[in-house]
Order: structure tokens, then sequence, then C-alpha cells
């Protein structure tokens, strides 16, 4: 008999962690932050700024992506 109730004590904690995990998980989602609305920069309004906060050394972060497209055919890998 006790070890039925252990048994059953573990499978209602196993439930119960589960469902707080859930729960967590589910709330986390609903509070995601929405994607910015920035302002329009000028490419070199842009460029502007970042070379002054180099020279000013501010730190400074972020991503740049190019693409450069000279019309020439895709060589076969």
């Amino acid at each position: 008999m006790a070890r039925l109730l252990r048994s059953r004590s573990a499978f209602t904690a196993a439930i119960l962690a589960v469902t707080i995990v859930l729960a967590v998980g589910w709330l986390s989602v609903g509070r995601a932050a929405p994607t910015p609305e920035l302002p329009l920069v000028a490419p070199s309004t842009l460029i502007a700024s970042t070379l002054h906060a180099v020279a000013s050394r501010t730190p400074i972060s972020g991503t740049v992506k190019t693409h450069v497209d000279l019309g020439i055919p895709q060589l076969p890998s």
C-alpha cells in the first residue's frame, strides 16, 4: 500500500512539474517584445553617426548586410 502511495505522489509531482513548466513557457511567449518602430535614417547620416561614435570611442554594435550583384552567372559547385 505504501508503495502505491509513493508512486501516486511521484506521478502527481511529475504532472505538477510539467504543468508549471508549460505555464511558464506559455507566459513567456505571451510577453515577447514587439518589433520596435524605428525612425527612417538616411544611409549617409547613419555612416556619419557611426564614424563619429568610433572616433569618440563610444561602443557600437549591430549587423551589416551587403549584397553585390555583378550580373555574373553563379558557378556550379
